[in-house]
């Protein structure tokens, strides 16, 4: 199999990343906090190495490794009316407390489990600055969550009933967001992004944040990496009938 081979293999498998990654921002696109991944290509110089070629050397195929990265830009926010919704403006992340460890999240859509703990849709506590967030049985009325229209958030983060404070929300920012890796549930884990105060992020209150896909944008993306992935397809299955045509030629020749 030729060089050429490979070259198109390679550009075609980018292509199929391509088309999975649009297709996974796609299907989030109504997601809430969902933060859109991006793939890069780091263009490299083909080293030479030593070979039969002439001069004692021969290059090898150029090839471009392939990376990915998530895109944090604010998402689009959207009023519920729910008093326990809430969404960031601004950079930052919510803080969870999972059996890993910490989580951040921009999936506000928070509730309370039946010890009264504010938490994720998946049941991971949200953090206060001062721990969990429990909220009164009596005051509340856990079981229907009847009293909830009481509560008070304020753009720092401070949930209030009236003169009571219940707790301020934690909220923090990274130095370096190309550290954090995305899990499951909408929660990114820090793996060396450098956590830090996020302190000209805001608290909205009974509003959450979408995701930031441009459908648009990522229809024609798909559009253009299925074609794409056809081109390299219909080259690939030429240059493969090329290397027969060529081989049978060889071959009757002896």
């Amino acid at each position: 199999m030729g060089g050429g081979i490979y070259t198109l293999m390679h550009g075609g498998l980018i292509q199929q990343l391509r088309l999975d990654k649009v297709s996974h921002n796609l299907a989030n696109a109504n997601t809430i906090g969902f933060k859109e991944d991006r793939l890069y290509q780091l263009f490299q110089v083909p080293d030479l190495v030593k070979g039969p070629a002439p001069g004692g050397f021969q290059r090898t195929v150029a090839v471009s490794p392939v990376g990915s990265y998530t895109r944090f830009d604010q998402g689009a926010l959207k009023a519920t009316g729910n008093p326990l919704d809430m969404a960031l403006e601004g950079p930052g992340f919510f803080v969870v407390q999972t059996p890993a460890g910490p989580r951040y999240t921009r999936q506000g859509n928070f509730t309370l489990n039946d010890q009264g703990v504010l938490v994720t849709q998946g049941g991971y506590p949200v953090m206060g600055e001062g721990g969990r967030i429990t909220f009164d049985d009596e005051a509340f009325n856990i079981e229907n969550n009847s009293n909830l229209h009481n509560l008070f958030v304020d753009a720092e983060g401070n949930l209030m009933v009236g003169e009571d404070q219940l707790g301020k929300l934690r909220i923090v920012d990274f130095e370096n967001a190309a550290g954090l890796k995305k899990g499951p549930q909408g929660l990114f884990q820090d793996a060396g992004a450098g956590e830090q105060p996020a302190p000209e992020t805001t608290v909205t209150q009974g509003m959450l944040e979408f995701s930031n896909v441009a459908v648009v944008e990522a229809m024609v993306e798909m559009i253009e990496a299925t074609r794409g992935y056809e081109s390299y397809q219909k080259a690939i299955q030429a240059q493969d009938d090329a290397d027969s045509l060529a081989i049978n030629d060889v071959g009757g020749q002896g």
